[in-house]
């Protein structure tokens, strides 16, 4: 090679570059395909339940009020305990459309929820709630995903076939 010839190939920088961006997006393809899971989408619906299931116990403890959860085939509602009766509170539905269904398991039967009368489960104003199962489930997806409490308090969530 002589003095005047220039040098052919790539630069180290232009190499990394390369395989930075080849990272970036293999990661966005990965990441896609796991967030387009429906049993990803119902593990993110439970641990969301989980969630304000916990928040409301927690509400219940310094509210000393009880609470419970109404749950019907598509939807958990957020009950609150007057005195005499459980009354609805306003705009605490979360319905789940018509693609994910869910069961309540109570005293160690696995049931339709609908076929339940009052709450899923109670929070009570000392922290502790009924023991209860819930799981939620999508026609395509093969797991189902499941709140389990027991009457301690303690919340676990998790996938399950």
């Amino acid at each position: 090679m002589s003095a005047n010839t220039p040098a052919r190939g790539y630069t180290l920088i232009e190499i990394l570059v390369v395989l930075v961006l080849i990272g970036i997006v293999v990661s966005f393809a990965r990441l896609g395909g796991a967030f387009n899971s429906p049993e990803r989408t119902l593990e993110a619906l439970a641990q969301r339940e989980a969630a304000r299931i916990r928040e409301r116990c927690d509400q219940a403890e310094l509210s000393a009020a009880d609470f419970g959860f109404l749950a019907t085939s598509r939807a958990l509602s957020v009950l609150r305990w007057d005195g005499e009766k459980w009354l609805q509170e306003a705009n605490s539905e979360a319905f789940y459309g018509d693609q994910v269904s869910i069961k309540v398991e109570k005293d160690g039967v696995l049931s339709d929820p609908d076929a339940l009368s009052g709450p899923a489960l109670v929070c009570t104003a000392t922290g502790e709630f009924t023991p209860f199962g819930l799981e939620f489930s999508h026609p395509s997806a093969p797991q189902r995903a499941r709140i389990s409490g027991t009457a301690a308090g303690e919340l676990t969530v998790g996938l399950r076939p």
